[in-house]
């Protein structure tokens, strides 16, 4: 929490430590993720990352219910243009030191069902410090957009549930005339 005395070597208070662990993160998640496609959240460690940090990532229900998004997400940053692939262990990642953002993949579940808007959560902690979480609303009325990996980049629509609209009904009687040969 960052309250805590750093001691050095000798068993004297380091009055210029860093002290680290109340770090800020911060957790933006997409308000218009199409049925079916990647709900794509963005973690940050704003005032910077100098060391390896855990930190423990958790998705959680809203109005979504679990089968409405995968358990398994996929964690990764870019190191330039390479996309570079964290291990998720036991819903923990290891940020290497100097990276300050990530991102957390969360394939969302297209079904048959027209539901509304529904929302699902990830919250982040650094391991003994400070956490923080936000939403991920999927649309499936036709609305939704389909992101790039980074939540960039928008298209859509994507697959979704939306009925097909059928004509409206007539009062006039429908006549089918076949020719004689």
């Amino acid at each position: 929490d960052g309250t805590g005395t750093i001691f050095k070597d000798d068993g004297t208070n380091d009055s210029t430590a860093t002290r680290d662990d109340d770090r800020a993160i911060t957790v933006s998640g997409l308000d218009d993720v199409s049925e079916g496609s990647n709900a794509i959240f963005t973690v940050t460690l704003p005032d910077g990352n100098n060391r390896d940090t855990e930190i423990s990532l958790s998705l959680g229900n809203g109005t979504a219910g679990s089968n409405d998004y995968s358990p398994t997400f996929t964690v990764y940053y870019y190191n330039g243009s390479a996309k570079v692939e964290l291990t998720v262990t036991e819903g923990k990642i290891t940020l290497p030191a100097g990276i300050t953002s990530f991102f957390v993949s969360v394939p969302t579940t297209q079904d048959t069902t027209l539901e509304g808007a529904e929302d699902f959560s990830l919250t982040a902690t650094i391991t003994g410090g400070n956490s923080a979480s936000d939403t991920s609303t999927i649309l499936d009325n036709g609305t939704g957009q389909i992101y790039d990996d980074q939540g960039g980049n928008p298209t859509g629509p994507g697959n979704d549930d939306t009925p097909v609209p059928l004509p409206e009904p007539t009062s006039e009687p429908v006549v089918n005339t076949i020719a004689a040969p």
